[in-house]
């Protein structure tokens, strides 16, 4: 019993720090003032191609998947239930511990408030960087219809209602 208590907190822990990369990762470009003045330089544009679509499995409520350059995924699942599961980068999807209701609550307020309505599907340098990572971000949502609305994000194009729903989730997390 005792065991199985300190694998549940130890899952946990990996997947808020999970979490913490993913959107560490993403919001985070490669220091030096090179890249800030090509970021600068290269407006994001919006549409385009979006490419193959991640697939989402039914009761999903969001599903957050990080692509880095070597195609290794890493992301998170909530299901409209308050399942939760993690992927750490490269290895297999895996169930944590359930969201309370008060935190499924505020998750459900919180994708509410984010305006995602408004937000294009594709956000995309508008000509390719020299050093471009390649970290693309695919932000899905489903409403309570099942309808997927999907949301790619490829870097280093920011959407700030995207990270600021990101920052609200990581709130909403910590108190697991």
């Amino acid at each position: 019993m005792i065991r199985s208590l300190h694998n549940i907190a130890v899952l946990r822990r990996m997947s808020l720090v999970l979490l913490a990369v993913v959107l560490l990762i993403f919001s985070c470009g490669s220091p030096g003032a090179t890249r800030t003045e090509l970021v600068n330089e290269y407006a994001c544009r919006q549409g385009g191609s979006m490419g193959e679509i991640p697939a989402v499995p039914e009761g999903i409520l969001l599903q957050v998947l990080l692509v880095d350059p070597h195609d290794r995924e890493g992301g998170y699942r909530i299901y409209s239930d308050g399942r939760y599961e993690s992927h750490p980068l490269g290895q297999s999807w895996t169930f944590g511990s359930p969201l309370t209701p008060n935190q499924m609550e505020a998750v459900r307020a919180a994708i509410s408030e984010a305006g995602l309505d408004a937000l294009e599907p594709l956000y995309q340098p508008a000509q390719p960087l020299p050093d471009q990572d390649g970290n693309v971000l695919w932000f899905q949502v489903a409403d309570d219809g099942s309808a997927v609305r999907t949301i790619k994000i490829v870097r280093p194009c920011k959407v700030s209602e995207i990270e600021t729903l990101s920052n609200r989730l990581v709130t909403i997390f910590k108190g697991k």
